[in-house]
């Protein structure tokens, strides 16, 4: 990529792309916001400068980037949302004439992420990367793909990481490995870590599941993306457990490491908390406002405990909302 030229800038902030916004952006939007794959592409400093005002707004009423969750209620590792510092380094360097800085020896301009679509299969005693099949967002809205993993020995799966072919196109997808759901991803999302002591076991041609979910294209054929499984020491299955609007009473000792909350429409509130038996009401999801495009899962920090007769009770402002919990069942649950 070539320099920009800096004719015309005249710096007014001591804030610059290069040492303090380039790295925010990379960290919180690129995913999404890139050329190709957005219609307001933030990986090069051209880009972010002509979307700057649209980039103030948008940090400011906390729309970009996409958490709809409520701050305070429920701790979460995967939390995206910016942080006050960040906000206030976008907003200076907007209000500032979007000045570009000094252009270093390690700096890059390009944000792009970059992913090695050469090697098919890369197959180590850390980590295995797959492509994945080609997508059709043309033909339906949903499509569920199905593969084999090209594994020839037991390996207990402990992270994850989806490059989608095109992000613009694809919504949500959704991984399963022999019927034991790994989670779901949805763009701007990184690499995931299971918590330690969980693990799914992927066998010698053990079948991936992969349902995608596109948003409305004309384009016949993307590349499915590269799919990343780490592996680690073997530890307990976890479970997925869906649950619709009202109360539900866990039978049996279980940790939830992460939840992923629905409502009916946009703009519906969905609320998900657990009442103890002796009494404590915890919150486990706040979502004033649900987002159907961003059908986002949240990752507790620290797994939560759910003892046998834990109740736990989903709620919404509008009939259809559900919660999906990835739990742990047992005596390690306790």
């Amino acid at each position: 990529m070539t320099t920009p030229a800096l004719r015309g800038h005249t710096r007014t902030s001591d804030v610059t792309y290069l040492k303090d916004v380039a790295p925010i952006l990379e960290r919180r939007c690129v995913g999404c916001h890139a050329n190709g794959g957005s219609t307001i592409a933030l990986d090069t400093y051209e880009g972010a400068r002509t979307a700057a005002r649209a980039l103030r707004e948008s940090v400011l009423e906390r729309r970009m980037p996409p958490w709809p969750a409520a701050p305070g209620f429920g701790d979460y590792r995967n939390d995206r949302s910016l942080t006050p510092i960040e906000i206030d380094l976008l907003t200076s360097w907007a209000d500032g004439r979007t000045p570009l800085g000094t252009i270093g020896a390690t700096t890059s301009l390009s944000l792009s992420p970059a992913h090695d679509h050469h090697a098919d299969v890369l197959d180590t005693n850390a980590a295995l990367r797959v492509a994945l099949p080609a997508a059709h967002p043309q033909q339906a809205q949903f499509e569920r793909l199905t593969m084999t993993l090209p594994v020839e020995r037991a390996r207990s799966i402990v992270g994850w990481e989806f490059a989608p072919g095109a992000a613009a196109m694809i919504q949500r997808a959704s991984f399963v490995v022999d019927g034991v759901r790994l989670g779901s991803w949805v763009p701007s999302q990184g690499a995931v870590t299971l918590p330690e002591g969980v693990s799914v076991e992927a066998r010698a041609r053990s079948r991936v599941t992969v349902e995608m979910q596109y948003a409305k294209s004309g384009v016949p054929s993307v590349e499915g993306g590269m799919l990343t499984l780490r592996f680690g020491r073997r530890g307990a299955a976890p479970s997925f457990l869906k649950l619709g609007c009202g109360e539900h009473t866990i039978g049996s000792n279980a940790r939830a490491f992460a939840i992923t909350p629905s409502a009916r429409g946009a703009g519906d509130s969905v609320e998900v908390v657990a009442r103890h038996r002796n009494g404590r009401v915890e919150p486990l999801s706040v979502v004033p406002h649900y987002l159907p495009a961003y059908p986002l899962t949240y990752e507790f920090r620290e797994p939560v405990s759910l003892p046998r007769g834990t109740v736990v009770e989903v709620t919404s402002s509008s009939p259809g909302c559900s919660a999906g919990l990835d739990i742990i069942y047992g005596s390690r649950a306790r």
